[in-house]
């Protein structure tokens, strides 16, 4: 049976999952970050808000925040990114054919992100990617990123799709998570991620956008 038996709405992560943004983010956070030289791993952190972030790698560097201090930096890096996604943006290998081919298929597409709304939006435009995707929610929609699930829930709301019949597609484990509690079933991309706690969990399948666009078969629409 096809993953997507059953399936009419498709949840798809953007960072790392439909672009492929790790080293932007990362750059960007390194630029931000310099003046401070804390070292950090950015994998570390991959799949959490901006704010999420540098609270961790300060919290692990033993530093505070002067006041104000963390909405500076927090907009210094979205800034930093948005003008990395304007010029060295690209797709994750198989993203734009399976978004494709889901579209032509009938498929509802849309993208929950803990990423800042200015980011996915010029993330989106920039990949082609409007035309193709129904809603977007993202960290500054909701009062909690991943892994709670409140993008995900916020999602089949305004799609009016029940978490039985939609499918996430993702790459890290907050979003792994996040889809987990929802009870939503979900994709991985990752392949490294078979050996975290995820990988034997019967709802989470693993699978490239090759071979999920092999799967897609055209959605049953229930009333």
């Amino acid at each position: 049976m096809s993953i997507l038996s059953g399936k009419r709405a498709l949840l798809l992560d953007f960072d790392g999952t439909l672009g492929d943004t790790f080293s932007l983010h990362e750059q960007a956070f390194l630029k931000t970050l310099a003046p401070y030289q804390i070292s950090f791993a950015y994998k570390d952190y991959i799949g959490q808000s901006t704010g999420e972030v540098f609270e961790r790698i300060f919290k692990k560097a033993n530093r505070d925040f002067a006041p104000g201090e963390l909405a500076v930096l927090v907009a210094a890096k979205r800034k930093a990114a948005n003008e990395l996604y304007a010029t060295h943006l690209r797709f994750i290998d198989g993203a734009e054919a399976f978004v494709h081919q889901a579209h032509r298929l009938g498929y509802s597409l849309a993208v929950g992100s803990s990423g800042s709304r200015k980011n996915i939006l010029a993330g989106i435009e920039g990949l082609g990617l409007a035309p193709f995707i129904t809603e977007i929610i993202t960290a500054d929609d909701v009062q909690y990123g991943k892994p709670h699930p409140e993008i995900f829930e916020s999602l089949l709301h305004r799609l009016q799709v029940p978490a039985a019949e939609a499918l996430v597609v993702e790459d890290a484990p907050s979003g792994l998570a996040a889809a987990l509690e929802a009870g939503i079933e979900v994709v991985c991309i990752d392949p490294e991620l078979r050996d975290s706690e995820y990988g034997n969990h019967p709802t989470v399948h693993f699978a490239t956008f090759a071979q999920l666009s092999e799967a897609l078969v055209p959605p049953v629409f229930t009333e």
